[in-house]
């Protein structure tokens, strides 16, 4: 792993800071993460209710009983099954009612394949590494940074002050008709 440099000493732990920095600063792609997290949820369902249907269904044949676990995980995804008599028309109405969140799946994998077309290419590897750099450099000549006192949320509310001054300053200038 490549270090990076702070206060002339070597820093080997570059991927925990930085992505502390990045979860603390708030400067991460709360959209792209949305669609994900909805992504992977729907995937998660689409594929374990037909598991426990599946389940279900085996252990109503062999033993006219449900299978407990797949009872109680069923009624989290909303399905309580029935008290009383045959079981399996309820359990293949599921499926039916589960395409709704298969084509819910497409419209959000369509959506983040959107969003990230329209991004521009992220900064990586060394050049990211090189921007942060140059940042802690520039905050280094305003603020005081200790490289093992200050902590990743100071150096992003030190961020979040620079760029709130820099955008004050640039309101001023265009009010100033400049």
């Amino acid at each position: 792993m490549i270090g990076f440099m702070f206060d002339g000493k070597t820093h080997p732990n570059w991927d925990e800071i930085y992505l502390e920095y990045i979860d603390t600063s708030g400067i991460a792609i709360t959209q792209e993460y949305e669609l994900l997290l909805g992504i992977h949820n729907l995937q998660t369902r689409l594929n374990a209710i037909p598991e426990y249907v599946k389940v279900q269904t085996i252990s109503w044949y062999n033993f006219r009983a449900y299978h407990p676990t797949a009872t109680e995980r069923l009624a989290k995804y909303g399905y309580k099954m029935p008290r009383t008599g045959d079981p399996i028309p309820f359990l293949s109405k599921i499926a039916v009612k589960e395409k709704r969140f298969h084509h819910e799946l497409k419209v959000k994998e369509a959506q983040l394949e959107k969003l990230r077309s329209s991004q521009k290419v992220g900064k990586e590897g060394k050049e990211a590494r090189r921007e942060f750099i140059r940042l802690l450099n520039h905050l280094g000549t305003k603020y005081r940074l200790d490289r093992d006192k200050t902590t990743c949320e100071e150096l992003a509310l030190m961020v979040k002050d620079m760029n709130d001054e820099a955008i004050a300053e640039q309101m001023s200038n265009i009010a100033k008709g400049k």
